[in-house]
Parts: C-alpha cells; structure tokens; sequence
C-alpha cells in the first residue's frame, strides 16, 4: 500500500502510484476513516499530489463516512491538504469540524497540534467553538511533546487566537 511506501520512507514508481490511485478510485465506496486518512497522509508524505479523481472520489467517501472519523483520522486528512498546501472542499472541512466538536474529549496532544496546525496551514478558521473546544483540550493534555506545543502555539498565533492563562501555564 501507499501507507507502507510512506512509513518505510521509500519511493514508489510513478507507474505503482498510477496503477494503486486508480484502483482506489475504484474502490472508494469500501474506503472507511482510516484508509481515506491514511491515504491521503501517504500521499502527502512521500510528496505527491492526488490526482483530482482521487481527490474528489476520496473527499465524496469521506463525507459518506463522515461519523465514523476519530479523531487521528480527523487530524491526518486535515494534515494531508495542509502539508500538500491543497485547499480541502468546504464540504469536507465542515463535517470534519463537526466530527471533532462530537470528538472533542478524545483527541491526544499530536491530533490537537495537527489538527490545529492544518486549519493554521491553509488558512481556514475554524468556528469559535471549535477553537474553544480544541484550545480546552490543549489545557488537559499532559502529554505535549516540545514540537506539539511549538506547533499548536504557532497555529493559535496565526489564527489569531488568544490563548488564555491556563493554556499558557500548562503549554509553557
């Protein structure tokens, strides 16, 4: 698969790549959370842009499958578009928001810095209840790695989000 190629840090050729992203045109309706996700994090991770028929083709399943997201597979997709610097459909953006609010007392610190960090990328500014929810979320993690904090503080600065007291004593 894609998510191996990535993961092994190794290269596929062009003509696996063509043949794997058809198949999964193909196939997009057995695509759940996780292989779309996982897909576009592959992708984006060995530096390749999807074709636009996998694009569409994933972004329609998505949809679909919009309530079964958790939240790394919130945070991958979101993570995909933004490390590619491809505007996700607003379609997509806004049930993945949605899934997040129903998700917010399950993300873990490197989905919140992702996750926070893609809307930061592409320059999307989620709703203030989502930023609320998320920043929250950020104050009850004890676990931040030092590039999860520089991340997430770097995304609230440029969302033009103040972050409050709390966040800054348990972020700093």
């Amino acid at each position: 698969t894609l998510w191996a190629f990535a993961t092994l840090g190794l290269q596929p050729g062009s003509n696996l790549v063509s043949a794997m992203t058809a198949r999964a045109v193909m196939m997009q309706y057995d695509f759940n959370p996780q292989a779309i996700g996982n897909t576009l994090w592959a992708l984006a991770t060995l530096g390749l842009k999807p074709s636009k028929h996998l694009e569409e083709a994933l972004s329609e399943q998505a949809l679909v499958v919009q309530n079964e997201f958790n939240t790394q597979n919130i945070s991958n997709t979101l993570w995909a578009f933004a490390t590619r610097g491809d505007q996700p459909d607003k379609q997509l953006v806004s049930a993945l928001t949605a899934q997040a609010l129903v998700l917010h007392k399950d993300f873990k610190s490197q989905a919140i810095a992702n996750t926070l960090w893609a809307f930061a990328t592409l320059r999307l500014h989620p709703d203030k209840k989502l930023m609320e929810v998320l920043t929250r979320a950020l104050e009850l993690v004890y676990d931040f790695k030092l590039q999860h904090i520089a991340n997430s503080l770097w995304a609230l600065a440029s969302l033009g989000w103040q972050p409050g007291k709390q966040l800054m004593s348990v972020l700093t």
